[in-house]
């Protein structure tokens, strides 16, 4: 292959004349010997507003990363960035004018050793970087502190990335994205897991810096979250731009992706240890609360699970919907006074037999899997509840999972490492995952995050149906379409109290709730 100067490639890209930042001139992105990119050909220009479509593993993440200079092409002279200091095959000068918000970020901020508060990671913007790197100047301080009381996030300034919800997380990473004022903002799935009003609050305030000049790159799988202003639709399709021009025209091309899903369940697939008799709740709350550092997250708690239910449980960021999860699943023990009882019987229980008995979802799970794990690995890990595998995994299990990927259409995942998987496909696995061993209820905390509109709808009709073999249900959404259809009730909860009714207007589970 003949090599070309900067310059070269800077006239293939219109000159700069017409403002380039950066030009990708036929890129192609290869890892592990698979291309998750193909012959790429865009050019990003100063103040344009791009919104990325396409399916779970279409290559949105990647192109995001490949336009940032975060992974490189097979070719590199096929890209070319612009900066101060002119056309240049490298990132460095154009990268640092950048910020990226992503899922997949706020998963590394929960892997670090050391976790930084709210406030130190949104100062870590001021670098690019995953720590803070130098002084930091009274002006940005005040910036942060401006932002996070803008987001109603004031609280969180001194809090523990490792322990906020995936949404205060987000939150927070929207911050550290505006705090050095970049000249292009990434945006991957940035606002899912935001309440209805902090999302509302987000989306202005990054239209606010579109209209002011800022290059706005923005993937997202939900229409209703593309910021205003933004002009220009990419669609792709395993990792080929098919379509790239006016906004509107992209979503009427996107339609989303078929994404084969099992079927729900026939009653004799029902486990085969015998049902729940229904007058005994699976699992039940007894005025249990839960403390963290001194603060009170969960307020005497009072809530019976059985057989078959199906609940949603909604709130603010940081209302402690995470933390009832946690409790519900035997990762959290209430404080004294209150109990957790699991077919009628206090505790202690056996937390091996409670893991056997639930199936649990959350970006917190998620975030704890070794990057260097395959999808079949994980599935099967949900056989021993266990965060990965810690033995080879007996022929029964990977009969069992590979049956589940099979039916889920997700086979191509089974040896493909978690790195090498869009946030979505990693989502996917972890439903599976807590499918897997049949269990009698699904704790399910946000987990439509990341996927696509074809599978957020195949799973949720999924999930619709398990009622039918008495598995019980408790998911948590900010989006009201990602719930079933039909909810037995529905928990709400504001600064760790529970307010809750059931749908069909029968008596409320919690007491003082004034409803039902």
């Amino acid at each position: 292959m003949i090599a070309i100067t900067p310059q070269e490639m800077a006239q293939r890209c219109g000159g700069e004349a017409e403002h380039p930042l950066v030009c990708l001139d036929g890129c192609t992105v290869r890892m592990t010997g698979c291309d998750i990119l193909t012959d790429v050909r865009l050019t990003l220009r100063a103040g344009q507003g791009w919104v990325v479509l396409g399916g779970n593993g279409a290559g949105k993440s990647t192109l995001l990363k490949l336009l940032r200079g975060d992974v490189w092409p097979v070719n590199p002279d096929c890209r070319l960035f612009f900066s101060e200091d002119g056309p240049s095959a490298s990132p460095i000068g154009f990268r640092e004018h950048t910020a990226l918000v992503s899922a997949e970020l706020a998963e590394e901020y929960r892997r670090l050793e050391f976790p930084l508060t709210g406030r130190e990671c949104a100062l870590t913007g001021l670098w690019s970087s995953r720590f803070l790197a130098g002084p930091v100047a009274v002006e940005h301080v005040a910036r942060v502190e401006g932002l996070f009381q803008a987001l109603d996030l004031e609280e969180l300034l001194e809090r523990s990335m490792a322990v906020m919800s995936e949404g205060q997380a987000k939150a927070v990473l929207l911050v550290r994205g505006l705090v050095a004022r970049p000249q292009v903002l990434f945006l991957d799935e940035a606002f899912d897991g935001l309440d209805t009003e902090r999302r509302a609050v987000a989306i202005r305030l990054v239209a606010e810096i579109a209209a002011q000049g800022v290059s706005v790159v923005q993937a997202t799988h939900r229409s209703e979250e593309i910021v205003a202003g933004l002009r220009i639709g990419l669609l792709l399709e395993q990792g080929r731009v098919v379509f790239a021009g006016e906004l509107a025209r992209a979503l009427d091309a996107y339609a989303g992706h078929d994404s084969a899903w099992p079927c729900a369940p026939a009653a004799e697939a029902a486990r085969d240890d015998g049902p729940v008799q229904p007058a005994v709740p699976i699992v039940e709350l007894r005025n249990a609360s839960v403390s963290f550092a001194g603060r009170l997250v969960l307020r005497e708690a009072n809530f019976a699970l059985r057989s078959g239910e199906q609940w949603g449980l909604v709130g603010p960021n940081g209302a402690g919907k995470s933390t009832l999860l946690k409790l519900l699943a035997g990762d959290l023990y209430p404080m004294p006074g209150g109990e957790v009882l699991r077919h009628g019987q206090s505790e202690p229980h056996d937390l091996w037999q409670v893991r056997r008995e639930v199936g649990y979802v959350s970006a917190e799970l998620q975030a704890c899997y070794d990057p260097q794990a395959t999808g079949l690995e994980t599935v099967i890990s949900g056989l021993r509840g266990s965060v990965g595998l810690y033995a080879p995994p007996e022929e029964e299990e990977e009969a069992a999972a590979k049956d589940l990927l099979n039916g889920s259409g997700l086979q191509e995942l089974a040896g493909r490492r978690l790195e090498r998987m869009s946030f979505g496909q990693r989502r996917k696995l972890m439903i599976l995952r807590a499918m897997v061993h049949r269990p009698l209820a699904l704790l399910l905390d946000e987990p439509l995050s990341g996927l696509d509109l074809a599978s957020r709808e195949e799973v949720r009709i999924f999930l619709e149906g398990l009622r039918t073999v008495g598995v019980a249900l408790v998911i948590v959404s900010h989006h009201e379409q990602d719930l079933p259809r039909k909810l037995d009730g529905q928990i709400r909860l504001e600064a760790g109290r529970l307010l809750a009714g059931r749908v069909n207007g029968q008596k409320a589970l919690f007491s003082g709730c004034g409803l039902g």
